[in-house]
């Protein structure tokens, strides 16, 4: 008949909450009361603890400007496993890589699909998944719209770069007036400009044909 409170619980483990004891036939909670669990004498009655895994959100950062689209957050468990999604963002000129525990890449990498496991043993926290980038690389093809072609006639250009030192061809009788996005149109591209085209392009050589005059018995232009 003797009636005795359960001790306070000393023990603690990590990425749970401690629920309460345990005989396997009755739960018990902390401090309660308990009595005339056996009638055999000098029986020992043992008291397991119980353990509810704590809870917290994995959230996901564009981590970068001119992004569009969202991405659902993952309430996720302790010990409980849960996949890294595939990005749902997108952003112009680029491609989305992995997921990193921090902005600046120096945290620990997630591939799409990786297990997510154990982020934190925090209960009720929010761990942050930043999205990484890489930027597109595109080919520019160069067109000397009428003359001899170059060699080579191609470049990889990466978006939000700056163009490499444009090439600056010859052509007799004519100056050389820059490269352009069309074999007729004004917008010129020089090595400063940074690249913002999203597919492979050409860039048109225009030209101004120099005058020409009869002099001394040749041809003179200039």
């Amino acid at each position: 008949l003797l009636s005795q409170n359960l001790t306070g619980n000393v023990f603690t483990k990590t990425g749970y909450i401690f629920s309460g004891w345990t005989d396997w036939t009755t739960w018990y909670t902390d401090g309660q009361e308990v009595i005339n669990l056996t009638t055999t004498n000098n029986d020992i009655i043992t008291f397991t603890a119980q353990w509810t895994p704590i809870t917290y959100k994995i959230d996901f950062s564009w981590n970068a400007t001119n992004v569009s689209g969202t991405q659902a957050p993952i309430n996720a468990e302790y010990d409980s496993w849960d996949l890294a999604p595939n990005s749902s963002f997108t952003r112009t000129g680029y491609t989305f890589t992995w997921w990193n525990t921090q902005a600046d890449w120096s945290g620990t990498w997630y591939a799409t699909w990786a297990t997510l496991k154990n982020l934190t043993t925090t209960g009720g926290a929010t761990v942050t998944l930043y999205a990484q980038w890489k930027a597109n690389t595109y080919t520019v093809t160069f067109d000397v719209n009428g003359w001899n072609a170059l060699t080579p006639n191609t470049w990889a250009v990466t978006y939000d770069a700056a163009y490499w030192t444009l090439p600056s061809p010859n052509r007799e009788g004519y100056t050389f007036n820059g490269w352009y996005t069309d074999a007729t149109a004004w917008t010129e591209v020089k090595s400063t400009d940074t690249v913002k085209i999203t597919q492979d392009t050409i860039l048109y050589a225009h030209w101004t044909q120099k005058s020409s005059w009869w002099s001394g018995g040749s041809w003179w232009s200039g």
